[in-house]
């Protein structure tokens, strides 16, 4: 058993961001919806594109990020993981009140 930092998608706020990193240098920020909801607005070296939406339950350190409902190149209800090789980091960056 291990902890790590983590963070439930659910007490994010409409507007906050996820930056997420993983190996080989790839990274993506995710603009929070609501619901679980994110929408990449930011995406570096990684399949997923600026636009694309997806589920997302967690982010969690060390872990696989798993996303779920995922809208991709036109084609709907996909899943995508990431960090498969060490897992992810990640930082939130919370919207201005």
């Amino acid at each position: 058993m291990f902890f790590s930092k983590a963070c439930l998608s659910n007490e994010l706020q409409v507007g906050d961001e996820v930056i997420v990193r993983w190996l080989p240098d790839r990274s993506c920020t995710f603009r929070c919806m609501g619901n679980n909801m994110f929408e990449v607005t930011r995406s570096r070296n990684a399949q997923l594109c600026v636009g694309d939406t997806f589920c997302c339950d967690l982010f969690a350190e060390g872990e696989m990020l798993k996303v779920y409902k995922l809208t991709h190149d036109g084609k709907s209800d996909m899943a995508y993981h990431a960090g498969k090789a060490g897992g992810i980091k990640f930082n939130v960056r919370r919207k201005n009140k």
